[in-house]
């Protein structure tokens, strides 16, 4: 893996994956949907919106449901 810069054109023109940061620390979080059940990993903040409707960046919106144990769950509402 190497970085190649953060010129969209050029990843483009590479065909290179995108990889997006994430917290070291952050929240374990798990979506359900009716495609089935997501993991992964959110920054910390999320915690505090429980019943409130937010956006995924390049997933989709979900309704975060719960926090329990160190982990947020949350059901997809739409692209």
């Amino acid at each position: 893996m190497k970085f190649i810069g953060t010129d969209k054109d050029l990843v483009k023109k590479e065909k290179a994956r995108i990889i997006h940061r994430v917290p070291l620390d952050g929240l374990n979080v798990g979506v359900l949907s009716p495609d089935g059940e997501y993991s992964g990993i959110g920054e910390h903040g999320m915690e505090r919106e429980v019943d409130k409707v937010v956006q995924f960046e390049r997933f989709g919106f979900v309704r975060i449901d719960s926090v329990k144990d160190d982990e947020v769950v949350a059901y997809f509402t739409h692209k």
